[in-house]
């Protein structure tokens, strides 16, 4: 039972430092260095073809974002679940004293 709770504050300090780099790639989007993007047809195309964007890719950092989310419920349910054992069993424990 206890494993549980330790093994969910360990998910949670997973899910907190994947929450922490994602929002940090994101509040840094616009300092990172351009990257070349193809888009001829662009108004802000350089002679060669290509455009200069962010190198940290928002798409992707939004996705960690809810992973991390969704890994903290989880392991907030564990915590709950664990909880709710925990009570159980004292109050078993308690009824038979």
């Amino acid at each position: 039972m206890l494993q549980a709770i330790a093994i969910a504050g360990s998910g949670m300090q997973a899910a907190s430092e994947r929450l922490a780099a994602a929002a940090s790639s994101i509040a840094n989007v616009s300092s990172a260095g351009p990257a070349p993007v193809a888009g001829p047809v662009s108004p802000d195309a350089e002679v060669s073809g290509t455009v200069a964007a962010g190198a940290v890719d928002l798409v992707s950092e939004m996705t960690n974002l809810m992973l991390a989310r969704q890994d903290v419920l989880a392991n907030a349910a564990v915590l709950r679940i664990s909880d709710e054992m925990l009570q159980r069993l004292y109050d078993l424990v308690d009824d038979r004293g």
